[in-house]
Parts: C-alpha cells; sequence; structure tokens
C-alpha cells in the first residue's frame, strides 16, 4: 500500500513532481511514481525510484497481453526514438497498453487503430488500466500535473474511486480542461484569477496558491562545469538558447534562420534545445557556435543564457521568473494557449526576416527591455512551492 502515487510525463510535468517527491521522502510518506514516456530519464538521472508501463503487465490477462503485443509490434517502431536514451521496452508497452485502452473504450480494434492513425497519440486515455492499477494499490493521494492522456485517466479514475487528486499547474492555459476534480496548485495569485476566468466551474477553494517547482531554476554543480567544460561558453560574449517545442509548423525556416544567425554572429553562443519528446536526429549542426542539445539541464540554459527563445513553452514563464529577456517567435499568428507578450514579459517577433535584427537589439540594446524588465518583476512568486504542496498532500493522509 502506498500513500501517494505520481502519475507524470517528462519536461515540465516531472520537474514539478521531483522536489514534491523528494520533500515528502524526508517526511517518511510512502510515495510510487509512475513514470510516462520520457519523465524515465530525467527521473533516473535523480534518482528517483519509479515503474514505468512495464511494470503494469501483471494486471492483463494473457490473452489481453497477446492482444497489447499485437498493437505494439504493429505501432512501436514510428514512436521509437533509438538516441532518446529510453529503453525500447518502456515505448513498447506504453504505445500498446494505450491503444488496446482505446479499443476496448471503442470495443473494436479497428475503430481504436482507425482513431489513433487518424489523431495520434494526443487520444490516449487509458481508463481501464488506471481502473485496475488504482484498485489495486489504492493510494490516499494522486498527484498529476497535466489534464492530457494517462495523468488524465489517473485523475478521473481517482475520482471514481474516491482518491484525492492534487494538480500541480505550470501553466494556465485557454485550453484549460476542467475535466476532473482536483486540489489545483498555482504559482500566484494571478494565475489563480487566470484559472477561474477560464474555468469558472473550479470551486475557489480548490485552488491553492502554492509556487511552481519547475520554475525555480535547479541544477548540479557537475552539470554546470560539464556545461563550461563542452560547450567553452566562457568564450563567447553572449548566450542565446532556443527551447524548441514538438509539431511546430514552419520549424525548418526558422531551424535555417537560426543557423544563420549562427554564422554571421561567430562571437556569440547559440544553443538550440530541443523538446524531450523532439527525436534527437531533427536537427543537426556543423557550426562551431551552435549546439543542437537534448539531455541538458534547461534551468542551467536559463541561468547562463543572455536571451531566451521559445514559442509558448513553460520555459517562457521560467525565463520571466528568473527575470531573463525572453522572445516569443510567432511569424504565422498563431493563436497561441499562453501569449508571454500580452503579459507585458516578452517581445514578440512576427517576421522571420527580421530575427537577427531583434536577436541582436535585444542583446545589445539596454533600453530595448526596460519596461518589461519592470513588468517582469511585478509577477509574485511564491516561496518553498515544495514545501507548500507537500503540506497540502500529507493533509490528506
Amino acid at each position: 500500500m502506498i500513500d501517494v502515487l505520481f502519475v507524470t510525463y517528462g519536461g515540465g510535468h516531472v520537474k514539478s513532481i521531483i522536489p514534491v517527491y523528494n520533500e515528502l521522502a524526508k517526511r517518511g510518506v510512502k510515495c510510487q511514481v509512475l513514470s510516462l514516456t520520457s519523465s524515465y530519464k530525467i527521473l533516473k538521472d535523480n534518482n528517483i525510484p519509479f515503474k514505468t508501463y512495464e511494470d503494469l503487465k501483471c494486471f492483463f490477462t494473457e490473452s489481453e497481453l497477446g492482444e497489447i503485443k499485437y498493437f505494439s509490434e504493429k505501432y512501436f517502431e514510428k514512436n521509437y526514438d533509438i538516441n532518446s536514451g529510453i529503453p525500447s521496452k518502456v515505448i513498447y508497452w506504453y504505445i500498446g497498453i494505450n491503444i488496446w485502452d482505446l479499443s476496448k473504450q471503442f470495443n473494436s480494434k479497428q475503430r481504436a487503430e482507425d482513431y489513433y492513425e487518424k489523431f495520434g497519440k494526443k487520444v490516449f486515455c487509458p481508463l481501464n488500466l488506471f481502473k485496475r492499477l488504482l484498485s489495486n494499490v489504492s493510494p490516499k493521494v494522486i498527484v498529476v500535473s497535466s489534464g492530457q492522456r494517462s495523468e488524465k485517466a489517473a485523475a478521473i479514475q481517482g475520482n471514481d474511486l474516491g482518491i484525492q487528486v492534487v494538480r500541480i499547474i505550470d501553466l494556465i492555459s485557454k485550453n484549460f480542461k476542467y475535466d476532473y476534480k482536483s486540489i489545483f496548485c498555482v504559482q500566484n495569485n494571478l494565475s489563480k484569477r487566470k484559472l477561474l476566468e477560464i474555468a469558472p466551474k473550479v470551486p475557489e477553494k480548490d485552488i491553492r496558491v502554492t509556487g511552481q517547482p519547475n520554475l525555480i531554476n535547479r541544477y548540479e554543480k557537475l552539470e554546470e562545469s560539464n556545461f563550461y567544460e563542452n560547450y567553452q561558453p566562457q568564450i563567447f560574449s553572449k548566450i542565446v538558447t532556443l527551447f524548441s517545442q514538438p509539431n511546430l509548423k514552419d520549424i525548418e525556416k526558422i531551424r535555417k534562420e537560426y543557423k544563420s544567425i549562427a554564422l554571421n554572429n561567430p562571437k556569440i553562443l547559440f544553443i538550440w534545445k530541443l523538446h524531450p519528446n523532439e527525436e534527437s536526429f531533427v536537427f543537426k549542426s556543423k557550426i562551431e557556435n551552435l549546439f543542437v542539445l537534448k539531455d541538458i539541464n534547461s534551468s542551467l540554459l536559463i541561468e547562463k543564457s543572455d536571451l531566451i527563445i521559445t514559442f509558448f513553452s513553460t520555459i517562457g514563464m521560467q525565463a520571466i521568473t528568473n527575470d531573463k529577456n525572453l522572445l516569443v517567435i510567432n511569424h504565422l499568428n498563431e493563436d497561441y494557449p499562453v501569449k508571454y507578450h500580452e503579459m507585458g514579459c516578452a517581445i514578440m517577433l512576427t517576421n522571420l526576416k527580421k530575427m537577427e535584427e531583434v536577436v541582436l537589439n535585444s542583446l545589445y540594446d539596454p533600453t530595448l527591455f526596460e519596461d518589461i524588465k519592470n513588468k517582469r518583476k511585478k509577477i509574485d512568486n511564491v516561496l518553498n512551492p515544495e514545501i507548500n504542496i507537500s503540506n497540502i498532500i500529507t493533509s490528506y493522509l
């Protein structure tokens, strides 16, 4: 039996979970983590014990395992990046079990496959799996940090089984959906007001201002020394880091422009940080002052960079929280779920042809970010978020 079950994807989601897990462990709380896809490597690197979908085979009959293997064999190859650092069996069972679960919800293998092939992994919501898992392990609290796929399924089934759900929210986007009851832990009062505005059905008493563990820069001295040894940032005048995201439109044009800027400015170090869910082979660089990195601490890059570039990633809020100049690319005038420039905390690039000019002005014109810097400072940040969230969790034990 366990007290708390964490269910977590990678990127900012798992980084929200780890400090809370460590705080609860110090208090002697019995915790279990279910790692989903790319969270595997981060959890392993942080010495957090965890289980994966491979460990959930015990919840299925031999006949069901046969069906699951059928889906795994058919769809595994297109979903596995051999350079991801994630064992193949983790993805093998994740894909198979999710499509199997979908087939049971549709009562049809073919409909499940058609639906998955049309819409991809975003259709995953393995309710059957989590009903079995939660009925077996019976946690007192479920902690999630996302409203999608397995985390969503865990929360929904937790509601049905009377298990308390706590969700750590990094960003309040316009796409927020109130799919299950939970205690929602948000960064600050601004986030609370935004959540009430977007989802008025959420009871105000269920929104707690706790701070956000993921928005605090955390890295080890060894990571810092490795960064200086491997990429020699000290020999460059400035550092620019672009944090990429999966499935972005026109991404090849952005990569081409970024390469061009790096070639034209050899005294500036340029880093292209791949998202955990992006395959590592999608972008390569032979330019001496441009590195394409994936397995590196994002907090370290934010801390060391003079300019952060992104789209609508949580990284933008982390940059703002840590008083870093932020440039948002939106040359296609898309309706981003989070608009940092409307918060007054970022400059928006709307014309790729002017990207080099804007980047250089951002680095060398001290007046460009003056007003933005003042607005950044007005965003309130709550201290000790992992302690605040842990206090909420333990109140339900």
